[in-house]
């Protein structure tokens, strides 16, 4: 039993040694906002058959709950978006489009 709380008591000084090493700066809120990273460039939509999605030649898919928004910043459906219109859109961290703005022509 005593060899049990020994090997305990080191466990738990070993955990004291790795907090301590840990870095005190957290990184600025701007360098990890999300869609700042992600945001791409302005290209052509044509949506395949959602959640697939065509921009320029690139070929992605629609994250779930992914939004699109023209420029009132008024939620549109898929079929509500006009084929080839001028888009640009943000990516999340596994590459699929998260938002998706339809730009004025």
């Amino acid at each position: 039993m005593a060899s049990a709380a020994l090997a305990l008591m080191s466990g738990c000084s070993q955990v004291r040694e790795q907090a301590s090493e840990a870095p005190t700066a957290l990184p600025s809120a701007s360098a990890s906002a999300p869609g700042e990273a992600s945001r791409a460039a302005p290209g052509r939509l044509t949506i395949l058959q959602w959640p697939d999605i065509k921009i320029d030649d690139k070929t992605l898919r629609a994250a779930p709950g992914a939004r699109i928004i023209n420029s009132n910043n008024m939620m549109l459906t898929p079929n509500m978006v006009a084929p080839g219109a001028r888009v640009q859109y943000e990516l999340d961290g596994s590459g699929q489009v998260r938002l998706i703005r339809v730009l004025a022509n």
